[in-house]
């Protein structure tokens, strides 16, 4: 009795029946062979990948980035990557990676990093980002939005009463050292006359190429502001 052809026999995957792919991807991985892969664990259909497999074998050592509709066409295209039973699997390896911060998710200029995302989020257009990279985007935006906070928090502080009245203003501002007394006499004289509870809270900032000696430091300077009654918040020195 002859053996009938294999594709008498066995069903190809839906994405050869579409035309996806081609028979290739039924040949024996060589790789895997050498490595002692089971391709069976993520080559057939699978409905569950790994992030790890996506970084690994779908990035080169240099790409930084990756376009997520390249990252899904490469799965299509070349054998050696995993058959997936379909596209929801890689978006949801790409959503875990970003949960537990194995790689980022760049939607526009926001980075998905150590957070959910939805399915929606990920798609063509959308860049897959490496853990490093991720990361430091993640700090650069996590700055940003500091700053947008801090910049509302200054709106809010200042609050209007009534017509040219304020209940509360907050001030922040570099003042040169040889100008204090002009501070003093043109900005909290004016604010005390007002009537207002005044508080001041000063940084300090001294570098000298010749350095600063330690007693002016404990004699001078901690000793002046224990005797005003300063409370002492930061003193770092280097």
């Amino acid at each position: 009795m002859p053996v009938k052809p294999w594709w008498q026999v066995a069903t190809p995957h839906k994405d050869i029946r579409e035309g996806r792919l081609d028979e290739a991807v039924f040949a024996a991985d060589l790789g895997d062979v050498v490595h002692d892969r089971d391709p069976m664990t993520i080559e057939m259909g699978t409905e569950y990948l790994q992030y790890k497999v996506v970084m690994e074998r779908a990035f080169g050592e240099e790409d930084e980035k990756k376009d997520y509709g390249e990252i899904w066409e490469a799965f299509l295209r070349f054998p050696e990557l995993p058959i997936l039973e379909d596209e929801g699997v890689l978006k949801d390896a790409m959503i875990q990676g970003a949960k537990n911060q194995k790689l980022g998710i760049l939607v526009d200029d926001r980075i998905i990093y150590g957070e959910d995302a939805s399915e929606d989020t990920v798609s063509e257009g959308v860049f897959i980002v490496k853990e490093g990279p991720a990361k430091e985007l993640k700090a650069e935006q996590v700055g940003e939005e500091k700053e947008v906070e801090e910049e509302e928090g200054r709106e809010e502080d200042l609050e209007e009463i009534s017509a040219g009245k304020f209940r509360k203003i907050r001030i922040k501002a570099q003042v040169p050292w040889d100008k204090l007394a002009a501070f003093m006499s043109g900005v909290l004289a004016p604010l005390q006359q007002e009537g207002a509870k005044t508080t001041l809270e000063v940084e300090v900032s001294a570098e000298s190429e010749k350095g600063i000696s330690k007693d002016t430091l404990e004699l001078r300077v901690k000793e002046t502001l224990d005797q005003i009654g300063a409370k002492i918040l930061e003193w770092p020195e280097e």
